[in-house]
């Protein structure tokens, strides 16, 4: 009963479970329930001292001492060392090393993007370069300067300082992003390009400035063209001048490391230039013209009314049973010819369905894969543009015209 009205009474959310006196006895049975006295309701939780924080704040300030050093506070009254916890989401984001890896198009060296990328993950990286460089389909491959394809994303370098400030994390890449298709030097070759013109205007900016100290080292003031180098004290010239140096050797050999990553891509830029997209496309198999997934070649057909017209033999075959196949297939021929626009100075009596095929020697026709074998015996004896002469009739029979 005692519970039933602690819940109600003290309007708790769950109901009443466990009573506790004020020293964190907890209270078993009816008997031990105080007279007059205070207790604690519990909907389940271990006591809690409500006065826990007061009473130690009075043990600290009674029994605190000063001393050379300071407050010396009681055993009894340290604070506990607090723990940081951190929630399981924020604890998975730090266990996982993420990295910057800045990536561009394939073939491309302008809109670069800086993608985010778990190193064990390199299939997400893959979508966010999709979304991120907008492709028309999924990326697939990643290459480095070099043309190398990365399966690792561990195996990326770092980018040099010197051709991109790299901020407070480092930056990997560059890495070219491709669809499928083969690696494309131009776009490499574009940013070399951009970043030893950028490197030489730094080269000769820290020259420039190597200069100024040196001529204030020499007390030539006169040829000194930076303020800022006549401000300094001699102690700090001599720093500024061992800088200087670090990076006129450091721009120096980032240059000399560029040059010769441009040489060796030069001949397969050339190579580009010649072959066009057939270069991207090495890696493709090519197929022959008599391969299955190609198909039978069509016919090409030429009415004595100077007309020409084709006709694809493989996709007449489709929905074509093993019965009566010729006789379907020549009708097909003579049905797509009906519906041919012919010229309009040729007037006819009859009607304007075609019935029947000639050959330029007035025989009948009844095989359309007959047409196909002459057009074969023409591709073999080699004829530039094989073709097969044929009269049309629309129920007429063949009439010479010589």
């Amino acid at each position: 009963m005692l519970l039933e009205n602690a819940t109600e009474k003290l309007g708790l959310p769950f109901a009443a479970r466990r009573i506790f006196t004020e020293d964190g006895a907890e209270i078993l049975s009816e008997d031990n329930i105080p007279s007059e006295g205070d207790v604690y309701i519990s909907m389940g939780e271990t006591f809690k001292d409500p006065f826990y924080a007061t009473k130690r704040n009075i043990l600290i300030r009674n029994n605190a001492a000063w001393n050379l050093t300071g407050v010396v506070l009681p055993e009894n009254g340290h604070k506990k060392t607090t723990k940081t916890c951190l929630s399981k989401r924020m604890r998975a984001l730090c266990e996982n090393k993420k990295v910057r890896i800045l990536v561009y198009k394939n073939g491309q060296s302008t809109n670069a993007c800086e993608v985010v990328a778990d190193l064990k993950n390199i299939q997400d990286f893959f979508n966010c370069c999709t979304i991120k460089l907008d492709l028309h389909s999924c990326a697939k491959i990643a290459f480095d300067l070099d043309g190398n394809e990365i399966s690792d994303l561990a195996d990326i370098s770092v980018l040099d300082e010197n051709i991109i400030h790299q901020g407070k994390t480092p930056l990997l890449g560059p890495l070219w992003i491709s669809t499928g298709e083969g690696f494309s030097p131009s776009g490499t070759q574009s940013f070399l390009t951009a970043a030893k013109n950028a490197l030489k205007s730094k080269l000769t900016m820290a020259q420039h400035h190597k200069q100024n100290i040196d001529c204030a080292l020499n007390n030539q003031k006169e040829k000194v063209t930076d303020v800022a180098v006549l401000s300094m004290s001699a102690e700090e010239l001599y720093e500024a001048s061992e800088k200087a140096d670090r990076d006129v050797d450091r721009y120096k050999e980032s240059l000399v490391h560029i040059k010769k990553r441009l040489h060796s891509l030069r001949e397969d830029v050339s190579k580009e230039e010649k072959e066009g997209l057939k270069y991207h496309m090495s890696h493709i198999q090519e197929l022959s013209a008599d391969d299955r997934l190609v198909g039978t070649r069509g016919c090409r057909l030429r009415f004595m009314e100077h007309l020409h017209t084709y006709f694809n033999i493989r996709e007449a075959l489709r929905g074509i049973d093993s019965n009566n196949s010729r006789e379907k297939l020549m009708q097909k021929l003579l049905d797509e010819l009906s519906s041919t626009k012919f010229s309009e100075n040729v007037s006819r009596n009859l009607i304007s369905v075609a019935t029947k095929l000639y050959d330029k020697n007035g025989c009948e026709i009844t095989d359309v894969l007959s047409l196909e074998q002459e057009q074969a015996r023409q591709i073999e004896n080699n004829v530039e543009q094989p073709e097969i002469s044929v009269w049309l009739s629309f129920g007429e029979p063949y009439i010479s015209p010589f």
